[in-house]
C-alpha cells in the first residue's frame, strides 16, 4: 500500500499523520503529535529532530507493515515560517527530498473547500476522530488569528469537519504532485509506484471519519489543481506554493526519461525531429547532421578571437549516402540533426557517446552546455584523437542531451535582450562569433 506522511506545524506542536493511497485520498492510518518545546541539542532548534526521526522511523517500519512511503506532505502556520524552512532543510539532510508543501493561506482555502462539502453526521463516537479534530483545531489556530492556547473543544460535528480539513491540508500538496510524473526517486529509500497500479479504490474503512476523509480529499485535490496550479501546471514538476515557491524545482536536478517525455508532451521542451526511441534513462540521443565546417589553413596566418575572420571555415556537405572522413588530429564543426528549444527553467548538457569516445572521437572539445531559453541546432566541436581516420555518417547517434532543472526560472534566459545570445536560432554548424565578446573603443 502506498502511503503519504503528513506533517502539520504550528507554534504549539507538530502533528504527524499517515494517510493511505497513492493520491492521498485514503484513510488516516495513524497520527501522533510532538510539542514545540521538546528539548533537543541539535543544529536545527525546536522540534525538528524528533519529527525527522519519526519520519525516518516510519520509512524504516513501512516495509514490515506492507507500506511504501511515496511522499512527505508538509503544512504550517504563518507563525512558524522559519521553522518550516528549517524542517525542509533537516529533511533534505536526511535524504528525504520527495516533499510536497501547502502554506497556511492555501491550507485555509482548502480547509474551506472541505468544510463546505462535508457531512460529519456519521462520525459520532469515534475517538480517533476526536483526537484528530483536536490536532486540526491547533493546526488552524494561527490561520484564524486565534491564540492556540484559547482553543476550546468544539461540538463533535464541527471538530470532525476540522479534522478532515487538516488531513486535506497535509496531503493537498502531494495530491497534485503525485498525479504527475515523479522524479528524484533515487534520493530516498522507498520507490514510488505508478498511479496505474492503484486504479481500484480501497474499500471504505469501518470508522466513519475515514469515510468522510475519503469523500472530501479528492474534491479538495481537484480544487488544488484548479487554484494552486500556475504556468507549470502541465509540467513534470508542478509549482509549489507558500515558502517553497522559491524552491519550485529544488532537489530535482537531472531529468529522468519520464520527466523528459512529460516536458515534450507539455510542449515546454522541443526536440525536432523527435523520435521516442532515442530517449534514454536520463538523456535523449541526438544525431549528426550532414553539414560540416572545415578550417582553411591558408587564408590566415593565425586565428585571432578578437577579429571577425569570415573565411576561416568552409561549409562542406558530403555526397548523399557518403560519410565525412575526420582524419587524426583534425578538428571540424558539425551540428545536431535536431533543433532543440529549451524553456527558461531547463538547461542542457551535451555529452558524447561512450561507444564513440572509445574510438577516439570527441564530440565537444569545450562547450557542451546549453543555456535555458536556447533554440537552434547544437553546434558540435568534433576532434579525432585516434591514430586512424574516423568516418562520420549523417544521421548517426553523435551524443546525448541531458536536461537539468534550475532552482528557479532564469530571469534573463538565453535569447533575451539583456544577455549576449550570439547563437540563438543558429542553423547548422555555426562558426565562432567570439569577436563580439571584445569591447572596442
Amino acid at each position: 500500500m502506498d502511503v503519504v506522511i503528513g506533517i502539520a506545524m504550528t507554534s504549539q506542536d507538530t502533528r504527524l499523520l499517515l494517510v493511505e493511497g497513492n493520491r492521498g485520498d485514503g484513510a488516516v492510518i495513524d497520527h501522533d503529535s510532538l510539542d514545540a518545546d521538546t528539548p533537543v541539542d541539535v543544529a536545527h532548534p525546536g522540534f525538528n529532530e524528533p519529527v525527522v526521526n519519526a519520519v525516518l522511523d516510519t520509512y524504516a517500519d513501512a516495509p514490515a507493515n506492507g507500506y511504501t512511503v511515496i511522499r512527505v506532505a508538509l503544512t504550517w502556520t504563518d507563525a512558524v515560517n522559519a521553522d518550516a524552512k528549517l524542517m525542509l532543510d533537516a529533511l533534505a539532510e536526511q535524504g528525504i527530498t520527495n516533499v510536497a508543501v501547502v502554506s497556511a493561506a492555501d491550507a485555509e482555502r482548502l480547509g474551506g473547500e472541505a468544510d463546505s462539502s462535508m457531512d460529519g453526521s456519521g462520525a459520532s463516537g469515534d475517538d480517533a476522530a476526536a483526537r484528530l479534530a483536536r490536532g486540526a483545531l491547533i493546526a488552524s489556530a494561527d490561520i484564524r488569528g486565534e491564540p492556540a492556547s484559547a482553543v476550546k473543544p468544539a461540538p463533535l460535528t464541527h471538530t470532525v469537519a476540522m479534522a478532515v480539513a487538516t488531513a486535506v491540508l497535509i496531503v493537498a500538496g502531494s495530491v497534485f504532485l503525485a498525479m504527475t510524473v515523479r522524479g528524484g526517486h533515487d534520493s530516498v529509500p522507498p520507490q514510488a509506484s505508478t498511479p496505474t497500479q492503484h486504479t481500484a479504490p480501497a474499500p471504505p474503512p469501518e470508522a466513519p471519519v475515514h469515510t468522510v476523509v475519503r469523500n472530501v480529499v479528492p474534491m479538495a485535490g481537484r480544487a488544488a489543481q484548479q487554484s494552486l496550479a500556475g504556468p507549470g501546471a502541465n509540467t513534470s514538476v508542478p509549482p509549489l506554493t507558500g515558502w517553497s515557491g522559491a524552491n519550485r524545482y529544488a532537489r530535482r536536478v537531472l531529468l529522468s526519461d519520464r520527466d523528459i517525455r512529460a516536458e515534450i508532451a507539455a510542449k515546454r521542451l522541443a526536440i525536432e525531429p523527435f523520435d521516442d526511441a532515442l530517449v534514454q534513462p536520463s538523456s535523449v540521443d541526438v544525431r549528426l547532421d550532414n553539414l560540416f565546417r572545415v578550417f582553411n589553413n591558408t587564408r590566415y596566418t593565425h586565428i585571432d578571437p578578437a577579429k571577425q575572420q569570415d573565411e576561416l571555415t568552409t561549409l562542406v556537405e558530403p555526397a548523399e549516402g557518403e560519410p565525412f572522413v575526420l582524419h587524426p588530429g583534425e578538428f571540424v564543426l558539425g551540428s545536431t540533426l535536431e533543433v532543440c528549444t529549451l524553456p527558461d527553467d531547463l538547461a542542457g548538457r551535451l555529452e558524447g557517446k561512450s561507444s564513440l569516445g572509445r574510438l577516439g572521437l570527441l564530440t565537444h572539445s569545450t562547450a557542451g552546455f546549453i543555456d535555458p531559453g536556447f533554440s537552434g541546432h547544437i553546434t558540435l566541436e568534433l576532434s579525432n584523437v585516434a591514430n586512424l581516420p574516423i568516418t562520420l555518417w549523417p544521421g548517426m547517434k553523435i551524443g546525448q542531451l541531458c536536461l537539468l532543472r534550475l532552482t528557479s526560472p532564469a530571469e534573463h534566459p538565453y535569447g533575451s535582450d539583456k544577455v549576449g545570445s550570439k547563437y540563438q536560432g543558429q542553423r547548422g554548424p555555426t562558426p565562432s562569433r567570439s569577436h563580439l565578446n571584445f569591447i572596442k573603443s
